[in-house]
């Protein structure tokens, strides 16, 4: 399994980039719906089970059954480019993310949560699994141009309108 120290490196961040726009082209049902709603439920249920965490909580969301108006207008892109919806891992920890040095490969583990999904929340899951779990150090957290150079590899590995990836690019 790879750690923090792992996926921050050049050659592994280029191969999981690459591997998971694979994974995000396998073909799917365009007429299911994006499972961030339900996954992120899940998420504040688990956390409110935990009274410090729910009260740490409470002031970001106050009612979760608002999370859908919440959650879409201010966490989905309205770019055209957010709008995509893939087949997610949706659990990009990273130690999902298995790193094969003999034959110089990706792979990833752990596909409970795989599902229909925006492909931007899967890429930002793995972004912020750069600070840990556990001990989370969000220093650790990919700098710009780490999150540009990483983007570039992912949307020209999915062959991505290159006039749409120059203008997000921009953006970020």
């Amino acid at each position: 399994a790879c750690s923090r120290e792992d996926v921050r490196k050049d050659h592994i961040s280029k191969l999981i980039a690459i591997k998971l726009a694979q994974f995000h082209s396998i073909p799917i049902d365009k007429y299911e719906k994006p499972y961030v709603i339900p996954l992120i439920r899940k998420f504040i249920k688990l956390i409110s089970e935990n009274e410090q965490q729910k009260k740490e909580i409470s002031t970001i969301i106050s009612d979760v059954d608002t999370i859908d108006e919440y959650i879409l207008p201010h966490l989905i892109p309205n770019a055209e480019l957010g709008k995509d919806l893939v087949y997610c891992h949706n659990d990009l920890l990273v130690k999902n993310i298995i790193y094969d040095e003999k034959n110089d490969t990706i792979s990833f583990i752990d596909f409970e949560y795989t599902h229909l999904n925006y492909y931007l929340f899967d890429i930002a899951n793995h972004f912020v699994e750069y600070a840990g779990v556990d001990d989370a150090d969000f220093n650790l957290y990919p700098t710009h141009d780490e999150q540009k150079r990483w983007l570039k590899i992912y949307f020209q590995s999915r062959q991505m309108n290159q006039q749409i990836i120059n203008d997000d690019l921009c953006h970020l």
